[in-house]
């Protein structure tokens, strides 16, 4: 019922999550459409585009050059590869106890709550080809979104600050540099 509209077959199985969220025998697993939308955006994240990474200190340097009134209008880049997600199920914690390599306790409670989460690939951890999935607060995750969605760095604050007030921006943007989900900016002034 839903076949592939592309030549490459990396971009086979997109749907899979909607059509999880529709098929009858699968009503009870509520989460399952979430898991499989975590899935597709792990394999989409591992077969993106490289970009090189923007380290920390450079990125100080190049933020020092930009006149203090064109902050609210810099414009940072994703990694390519970022994928963001948002569940009202634990899906990060479903899909862990479930992969082959895990130790642990398998028991998910499902109340526990939702997920906001990024899936990038490569980070400082030094493995290119490794992708690694963060959790991120409501903030972090609306701010984030708000960039991926084209906004400036006001509109992208405002967007985190009512999702979270005690959204701190300083301590995002180091945290999304270091771990390479922010790899670029440019001022909407220049």
């Amino acid at each position: 019922s839903r076949p592939s509209a592309s030549g490459d077959l990396h971009d086979f199985g997109g749907d899979f999550g909607a059509f999880l969220a529709t098929f009858e025998p699968c009503a009870e697993m509520v989460y399952l459409p979430d898991v499989a939308r975590l899935e597709w955006a792990w394999d989409q994240a591992f077969h993106a585009a490289d970009h090189a990474p923007l380290a920390l200190e450079h990125a100080l340097q190049r933020m020092a050059t930009v006149p203090p009134e064109h902050y609210a209008n810099l414009h940072f880049s994703l990694h390519p590869s970022c994928t963001l997600l948002v569940s009202d199920y634990p899906i990060l914690r479903i899909w862990q106890v479930n992969q082959a390599d895990y130790a642990g306790d398998q028991q998910v409670d499902l109340s526990e709550g939702g997920a906001h989460l990024a899936l990038i690939r490569g980070n400082a951890r030094g493995n290119d080809f490794a992708v690694s999935i963060l959790p991120l607060t409501a903030g972090e995750f609306a701010f984030l979104q708000a960039i991926a969605g084209g906004s400036n760095l006001t509109a992208s604050l405002e967007a985190a600050l009512g999702s979270d007030a005690g959204f701190d921006l300083g301590v995002a943007i180091r945290h999304f540099i270091s771990h390479e989900i922010m790899v670029d900016f440019k001022s909407g002034d220049s």
